[in-house]
């Protein structure tokens, strides 16, 4: 019966796929034996390409940005009317779900041991494995249904045959004096501008790019197809920077720049090889140890 309801939602929804990875993912979802107490409330649903604009309202373009297969959403409820909600986003890679991951998540939220890198709040559950990010959602918070999201989700990670790793960039970020938190990895600017707004242009281009907070200090470096494109982009990044009515006190030192941002925070940039980094909350000569460390990992990337 399941089969039968979720081929027809299938046909539907199911236009940017083929019916081989379509029936791929929902491979994925949990059989009806295991559900112990819980009964399909709503019909599965799948969105692939552009059709996610039907199903996120005004959050579609971000997954796209990272690069968005498909996603498969059910709905699940028991005799006392708490409702689950379970979604599988297939990715285009393990970077791109890994990347969503960590920008749906907030130092709010529990790490938990599950797939890749897994985090609680109070109403949800999310993790990312290989090329998956999963959400499994609670209308309560009972331990009883945080007990049964758990089951939803281990369920769906067992069927994910292999883990994925994370971005080499984060690498960047094994600095020794710095406890980096929320640590975001982003693939264009708007992912990025959820986390810093540098002004429209003023980072731009870039392959990814990593974030990380650390006592109201702001952490990034951005990664370039080759050494000649970084440096382009740099140029640019400067000229931008200088006109920002969004940034003073505009400085050019050394091999990089200096601005202050709105809020009174230092921002000092610096590009190396195919890369630049950024810190927000230091002046140059405060940022200058901190770049030289990055370079040394981004070397040990590199080798």
């Amino acid at each position: 019966m399941i089969k039968q309801i979720l081929v027809s939602v299938i046909l539907i929804f199911g236009l940017g796929a083929t019916a081989q990875e379509t029936n791929k993912i929902l491979n994925l979802l949990p059989e009806n034996v295991e559900w112990d107490e819980w009964s399909i409330a709503d019909s599965a649903e799948i969105f692939t390409g552009d059709d996610l604009f039907l199903y996120i309202n005004g959050g579609a373009d971000v997954y796209l940005e990272y690069g968005f297969e498909q996603v498969v959403n059910i709905r699940y409820k028991n005799d006392l009317a708490v409702k689950i909600h379970l979604e599988i986003y297939e990715m285009t890679d393990p970077g791109a779900a890994y990347g969503i991951f960590t920008l749906n998540s907030s130092g709010k939220g529990i790490p938990e041991d599950i797939g890749d890198e897994g985090m609680l709040f109070d109403y949800y559950l999310h993790y990312v494995k290989d090329k998956y990010y999963v959400r499994v959602t609670t209308s309560r918070k009972e331990d009883a249904t945080i007990k049964s999201i758990f089951m939803f989700a281990e369920i769906v990670e067992k069927k994910i045959p292999v883990n994925g790793k994370e971005p080499n960039l984060l690498k960047a970020f094994e600095l020794k004096d710095q406890e980096l938190k929320k640590v975001k990895y982003v693939r264009g600017q708007i992912a990025l501008g959820n986390i810093y707004n540098f002004g429209h242009g003023s980072v731009a281009g870039f392959t990814e790019g990593i974030s990380a907070n650390s006592e109201g200090k702001m952490f990034f470096v951005f990664a370039y197809k080759d050494k000649l494109e970084a440096r382009e982009w740099f140029a640019s990044c400067k000229g931008k920077m200088n006109m920002n009515k969004k940034f003073t006190d505009y400085t050019s030192v050394e091999d990089g720049l200096t601005v202050i941002d709105k809020a009174g925070n230092y921002l000092s940039i610096k590009p190396y090889d195919r890369y630049y980094m950024a810190v927000k909350g230091m002046n140059w000569e405060e940022a200058a140890p901190v770049f030289a460390e990055m370079i040394e990992n981004l070397n040990n990337i590199n080798e």
